[in-house]
């Protein structure tokens, strides 16, 4: 968010997360919410389901966002709902790490559905989504310093 603050962008798309709610100085608009689904390598015994439950993804090493991006954030609040913690094996910063690292083997990942588009046509990765009565949701929205200014701009 430095680039917010120095002035260099008015606006920026991300992921809500309670430490950018929660900044006084930002004001976030949430633009839409999308679920959460897994990534795994196309030959994982997790690629077996159709829908994977939450007590099968505990027992397998997690891929994660580095932890300035929310999504950690996000699944490790998931995790600590079931009183598990998280333990992630790698953490990654780009969507190619992801399915990189995941078409290795038995790391899985936790993903919004939208960076998963490439995925679901990679013969060698299965993307299925998680079983559960409350889905897990990606926030995605706009964040300014001064939200209400940029809107004004637009209006002439």
């Amino acid at each position: 968010m430095k680039v917010l603050r120095d002035g260099i962008v008015d606006l920026a798309n991300v992921m809500n997360n309670r430490f950018l709610s929660s900044a006084k100085e930002m004001v976030v608009e949430v633009l839409y919410d999308e679920a959460i689904e897994v990534m795994v390598a196309a030959n994982q015994p997790l690629a077996e389901y159709d829908c994977i439950p939450w007590s099968e993804l505990i027992c397998y090493a997690q891929v994660v966002f580095k932890d300035a991006y929310g999504m950690q954030g996000l699944v490790q609040d998931r995790f600590e709902q079931l009183t598990v913690s998280l333990q992630p094996a790698l953490e990654v910063n780009t969507l190619n790490a992801f399915r990189g690292v995941v078409r290795q083997g038995e790391l899985i990942a936790l993903l919004p559905q939208s960076p998963l588009v490439e995925a679901r046509q990679d013969p060698t990765l299965a993307v299925r989504p998680v079983s559960s009565k409350n889905k897990v949701l990606h926030k995605c929205g706009m964040i300014s310093l001064n939200f209400q200014r940029f809107l004004n701009g637009f209006k002439h």
